[in-house]
């Protein structure tokens, strides 16, 4: 029996677009997952490579996409100029929307700083509309539970809302209401879903991480400051902790890159690909070995059943 493997991509917004150049190269290697979970940025990139089981359909809608007037409005170029500073997270941004008082304007009159009707443009953009079981490739992505404080793996119905779901950074997009429940962002329960890969019947995972660098900060002159940091380190340290089984980890090195720049399309592209085929090799390795053991397993009832 053929071990399945599953192609996790994590969240990280803007730095997602190494997930591209991670795909190319193992398709390019002969190594096609047999499942895709993604989060966030990992879920609409893994939902546009599952349509159809290559790279090339998203790589076209990307064409004249970033400069266009659909991106446009969902004002990220705003978002980087405003968390310009030592760090470049996202909990920045949000202190410096506080310092502000935009962040405070915004949530005493809607749900969202982006309109509905924004968000899901630029989700449909890339995203087909069809349900989960017409993709080539099977697929699923993470969001979490507002009202249930629990993670959900979505992977059935429509594909657009899923996406929509796992990509809904609280307060800036829209939440989804889905039936009874509402979802959000699965970044902030699981940046790189692992273990929903491994529910899914996942034996070997590839898992790519695009998060943040959480370099040193020694200023800390409000308590606003002194929130917002603790906050990245608990997120940090959530994402360590519920993402570690993984057979093999690939790291692009976007860590630096605002969350909220887009314009680095092809930096982010080719630094995927480099780390995917630094990684190759490991791949490779743990793929032969298992179905080597796989291959003794069943060379050994082979030779057991000879004898009788």
């Amino acid at each position: 029996m053929k071990k399945k493997i599953a192609l996790v991509l994590g969240g990280g917004a803007g730095r997602g677009l190494a997930h591209i150049g991670v795909i190319d190269t193992l398709i390019k290697a002969g190594i096609m997952p047999d499942l895709i979970v993604g989060c966030s940025i990992g879920a609409l990139v893994g939902a546009a490579f599952a349509t159809e089981g290559k790279t090339d359909g998203i790589k076209k809608r990307m064409q004249g996409y970033f400069d266009g007037p659909v991106f446009k409005k969902l004002r990220m170029e705003f978002f980087k100029q405003v968390s310009k500073s030592e760090r470049y997270g996202f909990f920045d941004t949000i202190s410096t929307f506080v310092k502000r008082g935009m962040l405070l304007n915004v949530s005493l009159t809607s749900e969202s700083f982006i309109s509905k009707s924004d968000f899901e443009a630029n989700i449909n953009h890339f995203i087909d509309d069809i349900n989960f079981n017409e993709t080539k490739i099977p697929f699923a992505c993470v969001a979490v539970d507002l009202i249930r404080a629990k993670e959900v793996i979505l992977r059935e119905g429509s594909l657009r809302e899923a996406v929509a779901a796992s990509s809904a950074i609280p307060g800036i997009f829209p939440p989804v209401k889905k039936d009874t429940i509402i979802l959000a962002d699965g970044g902030w329960i699981d940046q790189l879903p692992v273990i929903p890969a491994r529910k899914l019947g996942a034996d070997i995972v590839i898992a790519v991480d695009i998060k943040e660098d959480l370099s040193e900060n020694k200023s800390f002159k409000t308590a606003l400051e002194i929130f917002m940091r603790t906050s990245d380190i608990t997120k940090d340290r959530l994402s360590v902790v519920v993402s570690k089984d993984y057979d093999v980890l690939i790291t692009p090195d976007v860590g630096k890159i605002n969350w909220a720049d887009f314009g680095c399309v092809d930096s982010c592209i080719a630094k995927g690909a480099k780390a995917a085929s630094g990684a190759l090799a490991e791949i490779e390795a743990i793929i032969g070995k298992r179905r080597s053991k796989l291959g003794q397993f069943f060379s050994g009832l082979k030779n057991r059943w000879r004898r009788k």
